[in-house]
């Protein structure tokens, strides 16, 4: 595609301007970063106010109780979620969240137990576990490539990065203007402007889930898709491995500025930074470099964020630590980038949902256990031993599943190649990437022979077709109507009418087709409000171009499959219908 043949700037302005161009895309992200910046800002105010409250080892109590209870709880939600509309479940997180916010502001400032702070930071922290799942879920439905999806994670990533940066910033200046307490306040605002942008990115979207059996139900779909796939266990657990490297970092971050640096809490504010910095200008790299082979990019990144603890190990000192810190959110851009968009990439549209649940329950879980770990590794063997111990993880489980890796990467880059030659089909064009997946997933691939009939003019239809290779003649009544070539797609009439074949469709040369069941193609395109209306409106132009004459009993049993349009304005053009200047939508009235 054009905008994989840019490199550099290139690149980076083309996701600049794929989320740009998009409205909702751009709320949506704008979203992100809102919500994203508010876990910066609570992990920074929480963080000190444990450390002042019990030392490393109450801030790795106070990690364990934000991503425990998360890990736990939040896939459940996502699950139940399922039911509504996603843009208002995302909405009453970031809502709910910014609540939680005010409430730990305003406790703060009185004479309570620390105790009820931590249990408002908690209910926060699995309200944004919510959001990010079901974030997760709903960007791929925004986009319309593979293109377009790699670029909106790599913006996504840059945002995250972004994120990193301003919500500690902004907290530490709260703080430093009125109290601790201020941060929250702060980091509640954050949260309630993420509430607000939502409102409107999932216009015309159905709920996922109408009559559910259960969210348990539903969240038991969820497990089971990540151990029946290795693709999906793969990822799910090498993502646990980074956070649980970040797990450890956020208890390193704390005792780094404080004892090894003697920088006090100021200290961690700029570490936070650093680290947020190395992500910001590692999303930005990858939204420049990274386009292909992302399952290779997601190890390097992987490998990356373990090196540089390795290193800070043995070489300590200030610059060093602010350096070193800074390469592992440089890694963690890579990481993140690959990780969200592979798993769209492989999951199932319809649970999807459920598997970033999961996915996130698994990853608060690791942040968990390495924030438990930290402290008592450090009370054994010393600071920087642990960092050293710690660091090895990520760039040892890279090499251990490397060959795996680069399976992934091919398996992808065959299913981008179905993918753009669906795409070539008009009336497939306004499908969103997970539509167009799935029917990439189930396509059959035939040889015919020059001469050979496809089908014949009254024949039922059962299949769609798409021309990989080669010409065929669409004839009808007798008489030559038009010619199909590579990227053409054939026979929707019959399926999206349920009538006959109002045509026949024969090789002219040796022609490789495509094709997918009647189902699984008009579940496709009535199942997405655009496309269905340009299928009407493309089928009823190509019945008054031709209107074979039909068995009465199938005059009968004519009708819409797909709703029809509520209106076309005046000059607009209607639906391509000939060649690859409109990929060969002729289909049945033209072959169809």
């Amino acid at each position: 595609m054009r905008g994989e043949a840019e490199t550099g700037r290139g690149r980076l302005a083309g996701a600049l301007l794929t989320v740009a161009r998009s409205p909702r895309l751009l709320r949506g992200q704008l979203s992100f970063l809102g919500s994203r910046a508010s876990t910066w800002a609570t992990r920074f105010a929480i963080s000190i106010v444990a450390y002042d409250h019990g030392g490393a080892a109450a801030v790795a109590l106070v990690g364990i109780l934000q991503t425990l209870p998360a890990s736990v709880l939040a896939p459940l939600a996502a699950s139940y979620a399922d039911r509504w509309r996603r843009e208002w479940v995302l909405f009453g997180a970031s809502a709910s969240s910014a609540a939680t916010l005010v409430g730990a502001w305003l406790l703060l400032g009185g004479s309570v137990p620390v105790g009820y702070v931590y249990t408002l930071v908690v209910v926060a922290s699995i309200a944004r576990a919510v959001f990010r799942p079901l974030y997760s879920a709903l960007l791929p439905s925004m986009c319309f490539s593979p293109y377009e999806l790699t670029s909106a994670n790599a913006v996504r990533g840059i945002l995250e990065g972004l994120a990193a940066v301003l919500g500690p910033a902004l907290a530490w200046v709260a703080a430093h203007a009125g109290g601790i307490g201020a941060a929250f306040f702060a980091s509640a605002v954050m949260s309630a402007a993420s509430a607000v942008l939502i409102i409107g990115v999932d216009r015309g979207t159905a709920p996922a889930v109408r009559r559910a059996p259960g969210a348990v139900f539903h969240l038991v779909e969820g497990l089971r898709a990540p151990l029946t796939n290795r693709d999906l266990t793969l990822l799910t657990g090498l993502a646990a491995c980074q956070t649980f490297t970040r797990g450890a970092l956020n208890v390193f971050m704390v005792v780094i500025a404080i004892k090894m640096l003697g920088l006090g809490t100021s200290g961690v504010a700029w570490l936070m930074t650093a680290l947020g910095g190395g992500g910001l200008v590692g999303a930005v790299v990858t939204s420049a470099v990274v386009r292909r082979q992302l399952a290779a990019w997601f190890a390097l990144g992987l490998a990356m964020l373990g090196v540089p603890l390795v290193v800070l190990g043995l070489v300590p000192g200030r610059v060093a630590a602010f350096v070193l810190v800074g390469l592992v959110g440089f890694g963690s851009s890579f990481v993140d980038a690959g990780a969200f968009t592979l798993i769209a990439r492989v999951a199932a549209p319809q649970v999807l949902v459920r598997v970033f649940a999961v996915f996130e329950g698994v990853i608060s879980l690791a942040v968990s256990i390495g924030a438990v770990a930290t402290p008592v590794l450090i009370a054994v063997v010393g600071l920087r031993q642990s960092l050293t111990v710690i660091g090895a993880v990520c760039p040892v489980v890279v090499v251990l599943t490397w060959f795996r890796l680069r399976l992934l990467d091919r398996g992808i880059a065959s299913m981008n190649s179905e993918i753009d030659l669906l795409r070539r089909v008009p009336i497939l064009r306004p499908l969103p990437l997970p539509s167009l997946e799935r029917l990439a997933r189930v396509l059959d691939h035939d040889h015919v022979a020059a001469g050979t009939e496809v089908f014949h003019q009254d024949d039922v239809g059962d299949r769609f077709y798409v021309i990989e290779r080669g010409r065929a003649e669409v004839s009808g009544d007798g008489r030559a109507i038009t010619e199909l070539q590579r990227g053409s797609g054939f026979g929707e009439i019959a399926l999206l009418r349920r009538i006959p074949r109002t045509a026949t469709v024969t090789a002219v040369t040796d022609l490789d087709l495509a094709s997918v069941t009647g189902d699984d193609f008009v579940a496709a395109v009535s199942g997405n409000t655009i496309a269905a209306m340009d299928a009407s409106a493309h089928v009823d132009l190509q019945l008054a171009r031709f209107s074979p004459a039909l068995p009465g009993e199938a005059r009968g049993l004519a009708g819409p499959l797909v709703p029809a349009p509520q209106r076309l304005a005046p000059d607009a053009a209607p639906p391509s219908a000939t060649g690859d200047a409109g990929t060969g939508m002729l289909e049945d009235r033209h072959g169809g």
